[in-house]
């Protein structure tokens, strides 16, 4: 009797843990990114449309723009790239393609 009050006491832990607690996440190092070498910027994909570019562009991911120095092009791009509070439930069904990442553009 202990044992299934135990077992079930651990289950419904887990299940806290899983679904209901948030956790903060960072944007995957493969992250698509757009890159103007000339004014040393970085624009999140969204935010294309609005940023302030020239002709010297270049695709690069995430890693590359943390190892680069540059600075995010506006706020759009920096409110793009924010930490995600999301559970692990969310994490694992993106993670099964089930959901989509918030920086799958």
């Amino acid at each position: 009797m202990l044992m299934k009050i135990g077992a079930a006491f651990g289950l419904v832990f887990i299940a806290v843990i899983v679904f209901i607690i948030p956790f903060s996440f960072e944007p995957p190092g493969g992250t698509r990114m757009v890159a103007d070498h000339t004014n040393q910027t970085y624009i999140a994909p969204p935010c294309f449309d609005e940023a302030n570019l020239t002709n010297n562009l270049a695709e690069v991911d995430w890693s590359w723009v943390k190892e680069s120095g540059y600075k995010a092009d506006s706020a759009c791009t920096s409110d793009k790239l924010a930490t995600a509070k999301e559970t692990l439930g969310e994490k694992f069904a993106q993670l099964l393609g089930l959901s989509k990442s918030p920086w799958a553009w």
